[in-house]
């Protein structure tokens, strides 16, 4: 159930409100994947894609499969600035998910990360 309060919270932009919820949740029940992924979606949204990443990294090591984690992982290596991980990431995303339409978007988003570092 607290998956569900912590998701109506984030869709009406109570982001705090939504990961108080979601840590008081995880603290019973530290293995819940999908709560995690949803405590990196508010990170992300709230601007701390450092902190987001680390918690969507920990998702995908125990589930390289879980997609959301995966494509809300490559936006936040971009957000952070690490298109060589956006990049390696979203090519495993792609072979998972390959009908997407953001994956033209977020390739483009990285390639431009990565040409912009790549220039002296």
């Amino acid at each position: 159930m607290f998956l569900q309060l912590a998701e109506e919270y984030r869709h009406l932009g109570r982001l705090m409100d939504a990961l108080d919820v979601l840590d008081a949740g995880l603290k019973e029940h530290p293995g819940y994947l999908s709560a995690l992924v949803a405590k990196g979606r508010c990170m992300l949204e709230l601007g701390d894609a450092e902190a987001a990443r680390a918690v969507l990294e920990g998702v995908v090591q125990q589930d390289i499969t879980q997609m959301v984690a995966s494509k809300l992982l490559v936006r936040a290596y971009l957000e952070v600035g690490d298109a060589e991980r956006a990049h390696e990431r979203l090519e495993l995303y792609s072979l998972l998910n390959d009908g997407d339409p953001e994956i033209e978007d977020l390739k483009r988003r990285a390639g431009t990360i990565l040409r912009a570092v790549d220039r002296p």
